[in-house]
């Protein structure tokens, strides 16, 4: 009897070592929020490539791609990189402007922190007689936090489908995402730019961030 038991003493142990071993094997769930891999922020700017022709026409782009790049210029806000990307009105005409503005923080926290103290980014003066107004009509991107607005005049009630000025900012682990889109045509004026053409360019941002950070 004290054989048998000590027989099976024996097994168990050796079951627990081994399944022991196993969970060490294993990777543990990663919390939310944790940058997972080292992407690098210009993985981020989405390239000409992906941008369907469809939306290029409609949006009358001329295809000018620009590139800036400042480090030191942000340091105030936390951040310790930061890139855009724009593609710029070329010409005559009320073709758009469209710009990709990236933050990249030490740390999920510290890009959420900012994201809620600037929840309409840097690229709107609003206090230069502007008004920011919340668009809810966006459903299902990925990123972490999001506010998707028109800004017009606060003075006047433009509809939605008339703005002429987009943005949209996203936060996605320990970046923040400012989109631009402006369609100026002179005199302190801008033309609209259709929702739908704003909604499937933050689409299509939101989708290709979304697989390069793993999401």
């Amino acid at each position: 009897m004290k054989a048998s038991t000590h027989r099976l003493l024996g097994v168990v142990l050796v079951i627990l070592s081994v399944s022991s071993c196993a969970a060490i094997g294993r990777s543990a769930p990663v919390p939310d929020g944790v940058k997972v891999e080292n992407v690098s922020i210009d993985a981020i700017l989405i390239g000409e490539s992906e941008i369907p022709a469809s939306l290029t026409e409609r949006l009358q782009l001329r295809n000018r791609l620009a590139d800036v790049r400042k480090e030191s210029l942000v340091e105030f806000m936390g951040a310790k990189n930061y890139r855009i990307r724009s593609w710029n009105r070329e010409g005559a005409g009320r073709s758009a402007s469209l710009s990709q503005v990236v933050y990249e923080f030490p740390n999920p926290d510290q890009a959420r922190s900012y994201f809620v103290e600037r929840p309409y980014g840097e690229n709107f003066h609003l206090v230069d007689g502007l008004k920011a107004t919340i668009v809810e009509d966006l459903r299902g991107v990925q990123a972490d936090d999001s506010n998707v607005f028109c800004v017009s005049s606060a003075q006047l009630r433009i509809p939605i489908n008339t703005c002429g000025q987009w943005g949209a900012r996203l936060r996605y682990k320990s970046f923040v995402v400012d989109l631009i889109v402006r369609r100026y045509v002179g005199g302190g004026d801008y033309a609209s730019v259709p929702v739908g053409s704003f909604f499937d360019y933050v689409r299509l941002v939101d989708d290709y961030i979304a697989k390069k950070i793993g999401k």
